[in-house]
């Protein structure tokens, strides 16, 4: 009896795997360069889970990426994480905005 390697079912997706190379340059330089607006945009737009949205906001945040800060914690708040709100207004208020503003959704009147 031999063993012999399985090949992955090219019907089965289980997510994208980089090259070795491409995964050590990613890790050498995701600290040193912003990613394309493209990339955050696809992010908000395509996140399902409300925490994945809340610690991706926070990156953002984190990196001065305010407006996709913002639609991130939207995200998150509009899926039932109501610690998003509140980031997104510590967030508008940081920035200059006021808590009794009717511009924000939540203003406190």
């Amino acid at each position: 009896m031999t063993i012999q390697p399985t090949r992955p079912d090219p019907t089965r997706y289980d997510g994208l795997r980089l090259h070795r190379c491409l995964e050590r340059h990613g890790v050498r330089t995701r600290y040193r360069e912003l990613a394309p607006a493209p990339v955050w945009l696809a992010v908000a737009d395509h996140v399902v889970s409300p925490d994945v949205a809340l610690a991706m906001a926070e990156r953002a945040r984190s990196r001065m990426l305010f407006a996709y800060a913002e639609l991130l914690y939207e995200r998150a708040a509009h899926s039932g994480r109501p610690a998003a709100d509140e980031a997104r207004l510590r967030l508008w208020v940081a920035q200059g905005g006021s808590r009794t503003s009717r511009c924000w959704p939540g203003a406190v009147t």
